[in-house]
């Protein structure tokens, strides 16, 4: 008789407390009710198997156009930089400061002055920088019908003022090209990096 009882009593607490209606829990009971959706992403579809994060992230890269056009934006950029025509940051955005620096390079190699990023452009670049290098190596790049005591008085102005020009010595090196590039910049020259009268005159020579 006991069994019985114990076991009516335990056949009440489950429907109680287990398969009780929650429109109708006892006093103190808590139902949690959770709904779970799909997350919709405006502007794409649902109708194929990508995930519509994935969709979302592939959206949200730039076109391989786009990276192409950057990474020859930064290569020109460095170049530029290198020859002393550009001195911001090499970051791929191809703004103002950019463009000015490709049209004063053109400029200076009797190219059409167009300030846009293309291959030819950096082609060209690359083998002015090759010719630089090479003169840095041999240090024997000069200016045509300019004397070595001459280049030497440039030299001596030019660290009077302030710049870099290398070694003393008379000869038109590289690091004497980028010094006179600057200056010329920086006195809103034509920046051609050579030794010409209005050089001679800014300086004092």
């Amino acid at each position: 008789m006991s069994l019985l009882i114990v076991g009516t009593c335990g056949a009440v607490a489950y429907n109680v407390l287990l398969r009780q209606d929650p429109k109708h829990k006892l006093p103190g009971s808590t139902a949690v009710h959770v709904q779970v959706k799909d997350i919709e992403v405006a502007g794409v579809s649902r109708d194929n198997n990508t995930s519509s994060i994935g969709q979302l992230l592939a959206r949200t890269q730039p076109p391989a156009r786009t990276v192409k056009f950057r990474a020859l934006t930064a290569s020109i950029q460095d170049q530029l930089a290198y020859l002393g025509f550009y001195k911001g940051s090499v970051d791929g955005q191809s703004g103002p400061q950019t463009l000015f620096a490709i049209k004063q390079y053109q400029q200076q190699n009797s190219l059409r002055q167009t300030g846009q990023v293309s291959r030819k452009l950096l082609d060209h670049l690359k083998f002015t920088r090759k010719i630089s290098d090479a003169g840095k190596i041999t240090g024997s790049i000069k200016t045509d019908n300019v004397a070595d005591s001459e280049i030497r008085k440039v030299q001596e102005r030019l660290v009077l003022f302030g710049y870099q020009p290398g070694k003393l010595d008379g000869v038109l090196g590289n690091a004497t090209t980028k010094a006179i590039r600057q200056f010329e910049t920086d006195r809103s020259l034509p920046v051609t990096g050579k030794i010409t009268s209005r050089l001679l005159q800014e300086l004092g020579n």
